[in-house]
């Protein structure tokens, strides 16, 4: 199967997630308080086993401010590094995905 093919086949959240890699930004879904475990695991499978990235969820509220959010990333990645692990969950601030209460995933 050729990239156009594969590319064509790619359901709206997947494309967003190709085009937020391809262009090194982050991704902004909006998606309402019931359907945030949806679009969660969906992100995270896609990360998984469409990229083969590492999903990272760092949960976040609207009171979470940029250092908090470098805070939490710069503890998750010292603590993959001494475990050698490479997936987890965080309680504040995303490397590859930011959730944030009744609006957006990022």
């Amino acid at each position: 199967m050729n990239n156009a093919v594969a590319i064509s086949q790619l359901d709206d959240l997947e494309l967003a997630v190709l085009v937020c890699l391809v262009a090194k930004e982050h991704c902004i879904v909006r998606a309402p308080q019931h359907l945030l475990l949806a679009v969660q695991t969906k992100l995270e499978s896609i990360t998984r086993d469409i990229f083969s990235l590492v999903p990272v969820l760092l949960e976040c509220d609207p009171a979470t401010d940029l250092s908090e959010f470098e805070e939490a990333v710069t503890k998750h990645k010292a603590r993959d590094d001494a475990d050698g692990e490479g997936s987890g969950s965080l309680s504040r601030g995303s490397e590859s995905g930011r959730l944030e209460q009744d609006s957006n995933v990022r």
